[in-house]
Order: C-alpha cells, then sequence, then structure tokens
C-alpha cells in the first residue's frame, strides 16, 4: 500500500475499502419499523467462531481464484472497479499503455481498457501479472490491517 506525506491512504478508493470492511462487519437487519439496515456486527465464521483470515476472504468473499463462482459486489468493486484502473494506471507510470485512446465520430476522446490477449500480444504478460499481484498485495495488507483492528476492538 502507498501513504501519503501526510500518513493517509493512496491508491485505495472507498468502494474498495468498503468492500474489505464489509467482508468482516456489518449483517442485514430489520428494525422495529420493519426497515432493512445493516447493524455493526462482525461477521465471524460460523464454526471457528472467529473473524476470517485472508486465505478464506481470497478465496471465498472476493473470489481470488480461476473459478470466479459468483464473486458479488465486493469482488467486483476490487477487482472490475479497483485492480483494473489502477493497473492501468502503474503501467502508463511504467511505459505501457493498458488502455487504448479513440477518438469518437463526434470528435470525444474515449478510452477503453485493452484485453488481456491484447496485453500479450504486445509482450507485456509479465508485467500486466506483477501489477496484478501488487494489486492483490495491497488488498490482503488493508484486509489484514482492518481484521487486526476489528479483531482488537471487539466491537
Amino acid at each position: 500500500m502507498q501513504y501519503s506525506a501526510k500518513g493517509s491512504l493512496v491508491g485505495f478508493k472507498m468502494p474498495q475499502v468498503y468492500a474489505v470492511v464489509n467482508s468482516l462487519m456489518g449483517k442485514p437487519d430489520i428494525d422495529e419499523n420493519n426497515q432493512l439496515y445493516i447493524n455493526d456486527q462482525l461477521r465471524m465464521r460460523e464454526y471457528q467462531n472467529e473473524l476470517p483470515y485472508w486465505n478464506f476472504a481470497k478465496k471465498h468473499l472476493f473470489c481470488y481464484t480461476p473459478h470466479h463462482q459468483r464473486g458479488g459486489v465486493a469482488a467486483s468493486n476490487l477487482k472490475y472497479h479497483g485492480q483494473r484502473h489502477w493497473v492501468a494506471s502503474q503501467a502508463k507510470e511504467q511505459g505501457s499503455a493498458f488502455k487504448s485512446e479513440l477518438t469518437g465520430d463526434n470528435g470525444r476522446k474515449n478510452s477503453r481498457f485493452k484485453t488481456k490477449v491484447q496485453i500479450l500480444q504486445e509482450g507485456n504478460g509479465e508485467l500486466f501479472s506483477v501489477l496484478r499481484g501488487d494489486y492483490v498485495k495491497s488488498v490482503q495488507e488493508l484486509f489484514n490491517i482492518v481484521r487486526k483492528m476489528l479483531d482488537s476492538d471487539k466491537i
């Protein structure tokens, strides 16, 4: 993970942070007015009676496996809305373009992410894998920090 000079987290946007936090706490509940809300209970694993560890979360909650299952909103926020943008921006800093710039008929510039096949054909497969690995390691670090904070407080 990266930190600014002031010590605040850089590189993650709030939807990615919420995806990690909500995987560890907050369960849907119904109040006295029959309204649905999210409470502040920790999401303990049923048989272990403890917060999930990274290996479980990586495989079952965020679906970082070859067989994605049905990853859901958390996986989508981390991978589709977070990872591909971060990987593309880091690649651009290193001189590789993982986004193609297009100009439409109306003269407006649009950008489109290249497919993994296009990235591999351009010879950037190793860079793509390294950057994707760095992103997953950052998510792991964030997950472990949040888990440690919640576990120590036992809200």
